[in-house]
């Protein structure tokens, strides 16, 4: 399930690769039939009602996974899974950083990111969230720069955490 947005699209990309997909609007999110075999993917910058935010949470807790981007940080996850994560508060510059991959076991990082000889890099969008990490026990972050730590006072670039039976 993908949650429309005005800045990513998603939805593209995973037509591009033929998979199965539903875009519902931000407003039709408190309403939506989950299950916990489902991802729902929210694009930028994730803004819905409040309604929206509790029926994602409730999903993750039963077993869904919630995969995000950069401003859903501030409008989704520390609003339905406070102490967590959070925006410290900077905004981003419009550049490409080098990152750091620390989780090679995952599959988001080894199969996306890492690339046999190549240095990964992540695209910073002008005006993008870094990550202040609030619950070092159950975050665990999967890349994080260097650069990105000097220069906004945030490393971390993808983190994942678990929320009662889900993540």
């Amino acid at each position: 399930v993908v949650v429309a947005g005005s800045m990513d699209h998603i939805e593209q990309v995973l037509a591009s690769a033929r998979i199965r997909h539903t875009v519902v609007q931000p407003d039709q999110v408190s309403s939506l039939d989950l299950n916990a075999d489902q991802i729902v993917m929210v694009n930028c910058p994730g803004v819905m009602p409040e309604a929206g935010v509790k029926r994602i949470e409730r999903f993750v807790r039963a077993g869904g996974l919630l995969y995000t981007t950069d401003w859903a940080l501030l409008n989704v996850v520390q609003k339905a899974f406070p102490r967590t994560i959070a925006h410290n508060g900077q905004s981003t510059g419009d550049h490409v950083t080098p990152v750091q991959v620390h989780a090679k076991h995952d599959d988001l990082m080894s199969n996306m990111l890492l690339r046999e000889g190549t240095q990964p890099q992540w695209w910073l969008e002008g005006g993008s969230y870094p990550i202040k990490v609030l619950d070092t026990k159950r975050v665990e972050i999967l890349a994080s720069s260097r650069q990105m730590k000097n220069d906004y006072g945030a490393a971390p670039v993808v983190a994942r955490f678990k929320w009662d039976d889900g993540e």
